[in-house]
């Protein structure tokens, strides 16, 4: 069963097919990362800088498994080069 993170239904976009190291695909559920900020600012009040923190703590930075859900952060070509 594909892993996925509690309350936060409302910010998964879809999932990612990868491949392990014995050739085995697994399914991860990929999340938008500013959906979980907006709904860790509406749901548990926190402010921005306190969501960021948040994510980048709890969410982040734990590893669940071969199957831990990704966080997609969009961003512009120009952005990324």
């Amino acid at each position: 069963m594909t892993k996925k993170w509690d309350n936060l239904d409302k910010a998964i976009i879809g999932t990612s097919l990868v491949w392990d190291s014995l050739g085995k695909q697994i399914e991860r559920v990929v999340y938008d990362g500013k959906k979980i900020i907006s709904i860790l600012i509406e749901q548990d009040e926190m402010t921005y800088e306190q969501a960021i923190e948040h994510i980048d703590y709890n969410i982040q930075g734990a590893y669940i498994g071969k199957d831990t859900p990704v966080i997609v952060w969009k961003k512009s070509i120009e952005d990324i080069w």
